[in-house]
């Protein structure tokens, strides 16, 4: 558990030079207010409601209409048609609970600047003791947004970027559905359940928690502005079950800032279908024996040493592929393949990492130096969809590796960033034998 008050706690020598801050302000910005921002909107008036003690402000930014078809899956009824979404959501809930809630109408958020705008409306929120958090929250269907949103995060020193996404159904392209094969019906069936909700935390201008595009990077070269993309990209419609669960989710990361000023988890995949929820907890990535006590005093040069390391600029990396929390043991994705596993042609060698004393062998594990893909079909996941990798190391080995994303796109767009670039990836083993993937970017 993070807590956010230990890095505003007054020290000696600390960048802190006001009253010790005892008390946050929670200034909320969400971005979309379609299926996932929509439904978030219900449960997060709702708690700004209950949590009587806890002062907070949301403003909700979306220009789309509500139009008849999003009646069947989004917060919205039939005298709502024709309104703007973000309107609607803000006069309805902040009228029912007596909340002031914004609402910005206008325009797409196309750039750092338009965020800038919305986070500015503080003047009158300002307290002694009191330090003004500010929440920003992505709830869009495309990568343009998000990369506004990941740059905004890289530009403020201060900032809690929570940003959830669902895997789309599956439509085979220009058929009707009496033309789908079998194996494109099941597909149908299968997909659209899957998605994800990450949480990034930036205090006193350091990464402690990696934002989205480190866990599941943003492939924004040939986006479209929002503004721009109507009729553009095909239409992949989303499940409703889906939107809610990842509504639910975030909401319980406002819970926890909300009860206790504290961050739990970093991640967390899900699958509407089953309900399932696996989560990868922020004390695991902080690093265990790192309360956030510590972590806050600690210098901005510092490396954690759970596996994130600090770039030139100062941001901190993070791969989570094979990354094992208490709840994910025994379910990790990549795994150490013999010789006799791999095809001929990959020349594979089992992979073993000694504590120390072999060639290509360092503190931090076995240096990656090149990925290439495999000729071998994706595949379905519990959480989306894999492509698989193969990693060549310093040793001479070789790692067979699944690369994952709710959609396959995403799967595949990670794997061609990976093979432009594999950066500086270590392969190490834990005294268990999982295999843990560690990246210092930069």
């Amino acid at each position: 558990m993070i807590k956010l008050l230990d890095f505003h706690k007054k020290t000696a020598d600390s960048f802190q030079r006001q009253s010790e801050i005892s008390k946050l302000y929670y200034y909320i910005v969400l971005i979309g207010a379609g299926g996932n921002g929509g439904y978030a909107v219900q449960r997060i008036t709702k708690m700004m409601n209950a949590f009587e003690n806890v002062r907070s402000f949301l403003l909700i930014a979306d220009p789309d209409t509500v139009e008849e078809k999003n009646l069947h899956r989004q917060p919205f009824i039939a005298t709502d048609i024709g309104q703007k979404k973000a309107d609607v959501l803000a006069k309805r809930y902040g009228g029912t609970y007596g909340l002031k809630i914004g609402s910005y109408s206008d325009s797409y958020i196309e750039s750092v600047d338009q965020l800038e705008m919305l986070f500015s409306h503080t003047d009158y929120r300002h307290e002694r003791g009191q330090f003004i958090q500010k929440v920003l929250i992505g709830a869009v269907d495309n990568d343009f947004s998000r990369k506004v949103m990941h740059d905004y995060f890289n530009k403020t020193d201060d900032l809690i970027y929570i940003d959830a996404g669902i895997e789309g159904v599956y439509l085979p392209p220009d058929k009707s559905p009496e033309e789908w094969t079998d194996e494109e019906a099941a597909e149908h069936r299968e997909s659209g359940y899957s998605g994800q909700v990450v949480v990034g935390l930036k205090k006193c201008g350091r990464v402690i928690l990696p934002p989205l595009d480190a866990v599941y990077p943003i492939n924004a070269k040939d986006a479209i502005p929002p503004s721009h993309s109507c009729g553009v990209e095909p239409y992949q419609p989303q499940r409703m079950i889906s939107n809610e669960m990842a509504a639910m989710l975030i909401s319980t990361v406002v819970n926890e800032l909300f009860s206790s000023n504290a961050i739990l988890v970093h991640y967390v995949n899900f699958n509407a279908k089953t309900g399932n929820c696996r989560p990868v907890y922020a004390e695991d990535v902080v690093g265990a024996n790192n309360d956030s006590a510590s972590v806050a005093a600690a210098p901005y040069d510092q490396e954690a040493d759970s596996g994130l390391q600090s770039s030139e600029s100062g941001q901190l990396q993070h791969d989570p592929d094979n990354a094992v929390s208490p709840s994910t043991k025994g379910e990790e994705d990549a795994k150490i393949l013999s010789a006799e596993e791999l095809p001929a042609e990959q020349g594979g060698v089992e992979v073993e990492v000694p504590e120390s004393g072999v060639a290509g062998v360092r503190e931090k594990g076995i240096k990656v130096i090149r990925i290439e893909t495999l000729d071998e079909k994706h595949e379905k996941t519990q959480h989306g969809y894999g492509v698989p990798v193969l990693y060549h190391l310093e040793d001479g080995s070789t790692l067979r590796k699944l690369i994952t994303g709710t959609r396959l796109k995403d799967a595949k767009a990670r794997v061609e960033k990976l093979i432009r670039d594999p950066g500086n990836r270590w392969i190490e083993r834990t005294e268990n034998g999982l295999v843990i993937e560690k990246t210092s970017i930069g």
